[in-house]
């Protein structure tokens, strides 16, 4: 192995991707009715409707970060075939799992003087942060060395991008994402907050929209503005259990751009995030022009 690269689940990455390119993935933990779940984006212990149905009915659902001991073993595990480790982590504003990572670093550095480990935060999550662990494992598989691939990561980590929304903002007061007031309107009205990254990764709203119609056609707009499809030709829809809407979404985004090489790749938003924005969500992930994470600041 050239050089290793760890993430965690929260990238959205399916199984069978994180094999193909050779990416080393640590699990966020769920736990339902006092049992334990790893988070795995191909859903093999409990089908996302059975866990959404338990998530509309009330049922708590908690969630917790990888700890620095799944770190610790990863990396141990690991550096029996490298001596080299970039770990990508999802964004701080989301997570405090960095924290457990570079803990961990410290802990197997003692053991391991003479290994490099470099942890950085991705500034996002789902499938924009995922795009970022391809993009870097490709990169390496391709031949580049360890210090290109950090290095574009840090420089370009921002050009992934985000948008999005949630059909009901009750999941996110559940959560302690919002107010209950803000909860409330939002519901009332059918007001669906335009969601995006600002430059350090933090979910922002830069607008509200009436409906899901006038939701999707500023989704389309925002890619169709901010987009670089030129570079990465795929678009990653995630969804909350709402595969309609997904489609929906999908149908306003060819219909704004109006090109056919456009690719889609749809899935299911990850457990840990699921289980706080709540069914009905859209989270679209693609490659783009950095200066729309600024729109969060204005």
């Amino acid at each position: 192995m050239k050089f290793a690269i760890v993430t965690d689940t929260c990238t959205n990455l399916e199984e069978a991707t994180l094999k193909e390119l050779n990416i080393e993935v640590v699990r966020m933990h769920y736990m339902i009715d006092n049992k334990d779940y790893l988070t795995n984006n191909d859903w093999p212990d409990m089908s996302p409707d059975e866990f959404y149905k338990r998530v509309r009915s009330g049922e708590k659902i908690y969630t917790s970060q990888v700890d620095s001991l799944q770190y610790i073993d990863t990396f141990k595990r690991v550096l029996k075939e490298t001596n080299e480790i970039l770990v990508i982590c999802v964004g701080k504003a989301f997570s405090s799992t960095i924290d457990e990572a570079r803990r961990a670093k410290e802990e197997v550095l003692k053991e391991f003087p003479n290994a490099r480990i470099e942890v950085i935060d991705s500034y996002g999550a789902t499938y924009s942060f995922g795009m970022l662990v391809m993009e870097c494992a490709r990169l390496r598989n391709e031949g580049k060395s360890f210090d290109e691939v950090l290095n574009y990561a840090l420089e370009d980590r921002t050009s992934y991008l985000e948008c999005g929304y949630c059909d009901e903002l009750k999941y996110l007061k559940r959560a302690g994402r919002i107010n209950a007031a803000a909860a409330f309107f939002g519901t009332l009205i059918g007001i669906k907050p335009m969601i995006i990254y600002d430059e350090t990764g933090h979910n922002t709203a830069i607008e509200k929209l009436k409906g899901r119609k006038a939701a999707n056609k500023r989704c389309a707009e925002i890619i169709k503005n901010y987009g670089i499809l030129d570079k990465f030709n795929t678009i990653y829809v995630a969804h909350s259990n709402s595969i309609d809407l997904a489609n929906e979404v999908i149908e306003a985004i060819k219909e704004e751009l109006n090109n056919p090489n456009i690719k889609f790749h749809v899935g299911e938003i990850t457990q840990v995030i699921g289980s706080s924005v709540g069914p009905g969500t859209i989270i679209i992930g693609f490659y783009g022009n950095k200066e729309l994470r600024k729109l969060a600041t204005k």
